[in-house]
Protein backbone atom coordinates (compact mmCIF):
# COMPACT_ATOMS: atom_id res chain seq x y z
CA UNK A 1 0.00 0.00 0.00
CA UNK A 2 2.40 2.28 0.87
CA UNK A 3 4.55 1.52 -2.05
CA UNK A 4 1.90 2.66 -4.26
CA UNK A 5 1.10 5.33 -2.96
CA UNK A 6 4.64 6.39 -3.27
CA UNK A 7 5.41 5.48 -6.72
CA UNK A 8 1.98 7.41 -7.54
CA UNK A 9 3.64 10.50 -5.75
CA UNK A 10 6.57 10.37 -7.53
CA UNK A 11 4.65 9.49 -10.80
CA UNK A 12 2.48 12.92 -9.98
CA UNK A 13 5.86 14.75 -9.25
CA UNK A 14 7.31 13.82 -12.13
CA UNK A 15 4.23 14.53 -14.42
CA UNK A 16 3.97 18.17 -12.46
CA UNK A 17 7.73 18.78 -13.51
CA UNK A 18 7.40 17.51 -16.81
CA UNK A 19 4.06 20.22 -17.10
CA UNK A 20 6.73 23.21 -15.42
CA UNK A 21 8.78 22.23 -17.98
CA UNK A 22 6.72 22.83 -21.15
CA UNK A 23 5.15 26.00 -19.48
CA UNK A 24 8.96 27.45 -18.93
CA UNK A 25 9.47 26.27 -22.71
CA UNK A 26 6.25 28.32 -23.77
CA UNK A 27 6.91 31.20 -22.00
CA UNK A 28 10.32 31.35 -22.96
CA UNK A 29 9.47 30.68 -26.97
CA UNK A 30 6.89 33.53 -26.57
CA UNK A 31 9.18 36.09 -24.61
CA UNK A 32 11.94 35.64 -28.20
CA UNK A 33 8.88 35.86 -30.61
CA UNK A 34 7.59 39.36 -29.38
CA UNK A 35 10.94 40.61 -28.54
CA UNK A 36 12.10 39.63 -32.22
CA UNK A 37 9.04 41.48 -33.63
CA UNK A 38 9.45 44.71 -31.50
CA UNK A 39 13.24 44.43 -32.83
CA UNK A 40 12.26 44.95 -35.99
CA UNK A 41 10.51 48.95 -35.92
CA UNK A 42 12.85 49.58 -33.30
CA UNK A 43 15.71 49.29 -35.95
CA UNK A 44 13.70 51.09 -38.28
CA UNK A 45 13.04 54.41 -35.90
CA UNK A 46 16.59 54.20 -34.70
CA UNK A 47 18.09 54.11 -38.30
CA UNK A 48 15.97 56.21 -39.53
CA UNK A 49 16.16 58.95 -36.90
CA UNK A 50 20.00 58.51 -36.94
CA UNK A 51 19.91 58.64 -41.00
CA UNK A 52 17.38 62.11 -40.50
CA UNK A 53 19.82 63.97 -37.90
CA UNK A 54 23.11 62.81 -40.34
CA UNK A 55 21.32 64.04 -43.36
CA UNK A 56 19.37 67.17 -42.36
CA UNK A 57 21.08 68.58 -38.97
CA UNK A 58 21.75 71.67 -40.66
CA UNK A 59 18.48 72.08 -41.91
CA UNK A 60 16.75 71.64 -38.41
CA UNK A 61 16.89 73.96 -35.71
CA UNK A 62 18.15 73.19 -32.01
CA UNK A 63 14.72 71.85 -30.85
CA UNK A 64 14.26 69.58 -33.15
CA UNK A 65 17.30 68.38 -33.32
CA UNK A 66 17.42 67.52 -29.35
CA UNK A 67 13.89 66.02 -30.02
CA UNK A 68 15.72 63.75 -32.97
CA UNK A 69 18.45 63.08 -30.96
CA UNK A 70 16.03 62.10 -27.63
CA UNK A 71 14.60 59.61 -30.37
CA UNK A 72 17.88 58.41 -31.32
CA UNK A 73 18.42 57.69 -27.46
CA UNK A 74 15.10 56.77 -26.40
CA UNK A 75 14.99 53.81 -28.97
CA UNK A 76 18.41 52.86 -28.13
CA UNK A 77 16.99 52.40 -24.60
CA UNK A 78 14.37 50.51 -26.03
CA UNK A 79 16.75 48.23 -27.76
CA UNK A 80 18.40 47.29 -24.98
CA UNK A 81 15.05 46.58 -23.00
CA UNK A 82 14.13 44.24 -25.93
CA UNK A 83 17.63 42.49 -25.47
CA UNK A 84 17.40 42.28 -21.61
CA UNK A 85 14.13 40.27 -22.62
CA UNK A 86 15.73 38.05 -25.22
CA UNK A 87 18.39 37.81 -22.50
CA UNK A 88 15.91 36.39 -20.10
CA UNK A 89 14.28 34.34 -22.75
CA UNK A 90 18.04 32.65 -22.99
CA UNK A 91 17.83 32.27 -19.37
CA UNK A 92 15.05 30.36 -19.06
CA UNK A 93 16.26 27.90 -21.80
CA UNK A 94 19.31 27.10 -20.07
CA UNK A 95 21.17 28.72 -22.38
CA UNK A 96 21.95 31.88 -20.72
CA UNK A 97 26.03 33.07 -20.22
CA UNK A 98 26.09 36.18 -18.21
CA UNK A 99 28.02 39.59 -19.91
CA UNK A 100 29.39 41.99 -17.00
CA UNK A 101 30.49 45.19 -18.46
CA UNK A 102 31.73 47.90 -16.23
CA UNK A 103 29.26 50.52 -15.51
CA UNK A 104 30.24 54.28 -15.08
CA UNK A 105 27.65 55.59 -12.50
CA UNK A 106 27.76 59.28 -12.80
CA UNK A 107 27.34 58.81 -16.70
CA UNK A 108 24.51 56.44 -16.19
CA UNK A 109 22.76 58.64 -13.66
CA UNK A 110 23.20 61.56 -15.93
CA UNK A 111 21.25 59.60 -18.27
CA UNK A 112 18.24 58.65 -15.78
CA UNK A 113 18.09 62.43 -15.46
CA UNK A 114 18.15 63.44 -18.95
CA UNK A 115 15.73 60.98 -19.36
CA UNK A 116 13.75 62.30 -16.86
CA UNK A 117 13.96 65.87 -16.70
CA UNK A 118 11.36 67.10 -19.79
CA UNK A 119 8.82 64.73 -17.99
CA UNK A 120 9.95 66.16 -14.49
CA UNK A 121 9.48 69.98 -15.77
CA UNK A 122 6.25 69.46 -17.71
CA UNK A 123 4.85 68.46 -14.55
CA UNK A 124 5.89 70.98 -12.21
CA UNK A 125 4.62 73.64 -15.07
CA UNK A 126 1.18 72.17 -14.82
Amino acid sequence: MVLLSLSEFVRSKNEEFVQARLETKAKGDFLRNVSREFLTPVHLILANSKRLLASQSKRLDEGTRQHVATVIKQSGHLHNLINDLLEMAQLESDSFEPELELVEMSRFLNEVRDMMLPSAMEKSWS
